[in-house]
């Protein structure tokens, strides 16, 4: 487990120099601008974060056991669904992040909530392992479906605090979900795997709720990027 720890520190190594270069520059070309930040907001961006990482971790911890116990599959298919799961996170992520650019920040978060209501409760509900296994590739990919999305809208809420929103954003909120864990281990323990996912399936309702209050943040056109790019090299 070392190999990759140590192939990505050689390679941070060698873009170091780059990107220190690039933040002197763009220091060099930015203008302070005092912006309010409204903390209202982001209160009601965490815990959208913080419902989906319940679900996330909930899912990561109990998907092998899961197959196991309850769809009566080997360990090897536990596994393998499990895999399945995080790389439907990856693509997940990548096509939010797309797609955000096109639609909104705002937008993608909803649609994200919108489509783990029916997902989870039909994934726990549904004992033929074929369908759920389709069912478990359009959660992972809907609970990181708004990851990045919610990054910048964190950054772009209290724009004041860049570090603090990323801080908040990309670790706290969402490693709360794996603190949480231990109590859905109990559960299972004492009730079985199927009843403690079950709880987690009122989640999705609550934070889509949320999500429908959060505060749109506009899209900056790809052009009007390219030529603040442009004119921070020059």
């Amino acid at each position: 487990m070392i190999i990759l720890p140590v192939v990505v520190a050689l390679i941070s190594f060698t873009q170091l120099r780059q990107s220190t270069n690039c933040g002197k520059s763009l220091k060099a070309v930015q203008i302070p601008v005092k912006t309010k930040d409204d903390w209202s907001a982001f209160a009601r961006l965490i815990i959208t974060i913080v419902g989906k990482s319940i679900i996330f971790y909930a899912l990561l911890t109990f998907i092998s056991l899961y197959w196991i116990t309850e769809l009566q599959q080997t360990e090897f298919a536990g596994s393998l669904a499990l895999s399945l799961f995080s790389m439907a996170g990856i693509f997940g992520n990548l096509l939010g992040g797309r797609l955000a650019d096109r639609f909104g920040y705002k937008t993608i978060v909803v649609v994200g909530c919108m489509l783990l209501v029916p997902i989870i409760p039909a994934f726990i509900l549904i004992k033929n392992v074929y369908i759920a296994t389709i069912l478990l590739l359009l959660a992972g990919a809907s609970l990181l479906f708004t990851y990045g999305p919610t990054v910048v809208m964190g950054q772009k809420y209290i724009p004041n605090y860049v570090g603090l929103s990323s801080g908040m954003t990309l670790g706290v909120a969402f490693s709360v979900g794996g603190c949480l864990t231990p109590l859905l281990g109990s559960l299972a323990d004492a009730l079985g795997v199927g009843i403690a996912l079950s709880v987690i399936t009122i989640i999705p309702i609550l934070i889509m709720i949320v999500s429908f209050t959060l505060k749109p943040i506009e899209v900056e056109p790809t052009e009007k990027r390219e030529s603040k790019l442009e004119t921070t090299e020059a």
